[in-house]
Formats: C-alpha cells, sequence, structure tokens
C-alpha cells in the first residue's frame, strides 16, 4: 500500500495492536488527506478482516456491549482463572445491566461441581485446565442464569502451576450459544496479570466475532 502523505505506526499495548495513521496534506482543506485516511483504513481491514474491532476511541467492551444491545441478547460468565476480572470488565460499560446478567467465580474444583454441574468424571481425567471442563462451564453458567450466551475461563496464569503438558499461560475459553458450545484452546505469554488481561480481550473478542458471524448469518 503506497499513498503519498501518509505515515503509519505500531503501537504495541497489553492486550491489543493500535494502529496510527497520519496523512497531510499540501491543499488548503483536508479532502485529500481525508480520502487517503479512509482509503488506508479500507485496505487495511481489506488485508486484517474482524481481527479489526473498532478505530478512534472504540473499546473491544465497548463494541461487545453495543452488539449485544442491539441484538437484545444477554450475557453470563463462569470464571476461574481471571477470578471475575471478566465480570468486572463487563461492568465497566455503561448500560451494562441491560446484557450482563452476573458471574460466578469458580475457582475450585468443588464450586465448579458444586455451582456448575462440571462432572467428577471430566476433573479428574482432563482437569480443571482442560477443553471439557471449559465446555461444561459455560454450559453450566449459561443454565443457571438462563441467558442467551454464556463465557467461561480456565487457564494456567503462573507463575507456579505449569508444567509439560499444561504450560504457565495455557487458557481454555468457553463460549456457550444457543447453537452449541464452542470452546477455544489458546497459549499465552507474559507474568500472571498479562495472561489474565489477555483472557478477558480473547473471551469479549471471541463473543464480538460470534456475534458478527450471527449478523451476516441473520442478513443472508
Amino acid at each position: 500500500m503506497s499513498l503519498p502523505n501518509l505515515s503509519m505506526a505500531l503501537l504495541a499495548k497489553r492486550a491489543e495492536m493500535h494502529i496510527r495513521l497520519v496523512a497531510r496534506s499540501s491543499k488548503k482543506t483536508s479532502q485529500d488527506a481525508e480520502e487517503a485516511l479512509n482509503r488506508a483504513e479500507e485496505e487495511i481491514r481489506r488485508r486484517l478482516g474482524n481481527k479489526v474491532f473498532g478505530r478512534d476511541q472504540e473499546t473491544m467492551i465497548g463494541i461487545v456491549g453495543q452488539l449485544l444491545k442491539n441484538e437484545q441478547l444477554t450475557i453470563a460468565t463462569a470464571e476461574s482463572c481471571t477470578g471475575g476480572l471478566l465480570g468486572a470488565v463487563l461492568t465497566q460499560e455503561p448500560g451494562s445491566s441491560e446484557f450482563y446478567l452476573g458471574g460466578v467465580v469458580s475457582y475450585s474444583d468443588s464450586l465448579k461441581q458444586g455451582l456448575l454441574g462440571v462432572s467428577e468424571e471430566n476433573l479428574n481425567k482432563y482437569g480443571a485446565v482442560s477443553e471439557e471442563v471449559a465446555k461444561e462451564m459455560a454450559e453450566g453458567i449459561r443454565s443457571k442464569a438462563g441467558s442467551d450466551l454464556s463465557i467461561s475461563t480456565t487457564g494456567i496464569a503462573g507463575p507456579d502451576g505449569g508444567s509439560d503438558q499444561k504450560p504457565i499461560g495455557l487458557v481454555y475459553v468457553g463460549l456457550a450459544t444457543p447453537e452449541g458450545v464452542q470452546v477455544e484452546k489458546i497459549q499465552l505469554y507474559g507474568e500472571r496479570e498479562s495472561v489474565r488481561q489477555l483472557t478477558v480481550q480473547a473471551a469479549l473478542n471471541k463473543v464480538r466475532v460470534y456475534m458478527l458471524n450471527r449478523k451476516e448469518n441473520t442478513i443472508s
């Protein structure tokens, strides 16, 4: 992509990559600069697809919240490794009571079983950090809360608790919907708080992508 009088910079954030575009105009009006910015944005979106979630001051939680409100859908959370951080981020959004019903922080196996209905067999066979448990956590909270959607998080945030089979930073994010449950396995890196925050971002992004696909399928 080659556009005159336009520069691009990448700004790495903890859970996001920001692209800053600057266009300069040699004329008295800003029209050609605005056109250059629009063309650059279109090309970036074409190349990156739905990895681009917003522009200017838009945030991931703001986008997700608006999508849920537009479709009048509710969501609930079942958290382990994020320890309530996902619920806290969801309630930062003004008007979050319209879509967020609440959640459970099930840090122990006993609470996963007692509150969410996770089976003892799966906990013993696969461990708390597993696709099977993430799936049951998401199903359990959706059933308990009566929400349209639910999201679960289970992982190893560190700095202890990792192994060769399950290294530090291994996370499973589950999304339960009327169509079924999707579970994503993610390997994250960094200190404990980074893993927790990145898990929250991954969970929100999973909801965002589902909502966008749902909207496209409804339109088509």
